[in-house]
C-alpha cells in the first residue's frame, strides 16, 4: 500500500510514484529522444512501471489577432457602442 495525498503542488498527476521530467523547446528532439530514454529505463531491472505522457499527434491551431481592428469601437444592432476585449 502506497499512502494518498490529497494535496498536489504541480500542475500535473503523475501515474507512477516517481516522475521525471524531460523538456525540450524542439518538439522533435523530445519525439526522437523520449522513446529512447523510455527504453533505456526500461532495460533497467531496479526500474518499474517506466511511462511517458508524450503525446505527438495532437492537433495544433495558430491564432492571429488584428489588434487594431479588435481594439477599435464597435456598434451593436441596437446602436449601443462597446469595445471589444
Amino acid at each position: 500500500m502506497q499512502p494518498v495525498q490529497d494535496l498536489t503542488i504541480e500542475d500535473r498527476i503523475s501515474r507512477t510514484q516517481y516522475q521525471y521530467t524531460l523538456e525540450a523547446a524542439d518538439g522533435a528532439l523530445l519525439e526522437e529522444w523520449v522513446p529512447k530514454l523510455i527504453e533505456r529505463l526500461n532495460a533497467l531491472p531496479e526500474l518499474t512501471d517506466i511511462a511517458s505522457d508524450l503525446q505527438n499527434q495532437g492537433l495544433q491551431a495558430y491564432v492571429e489577432i488584428d489588434r487594431d481592428s479588435a481594439g477599435a469601437p464597435r456598434h451593436h444592432a441596437r446602436g449601443h457602442r462597446y469595445r471589444a476585449l
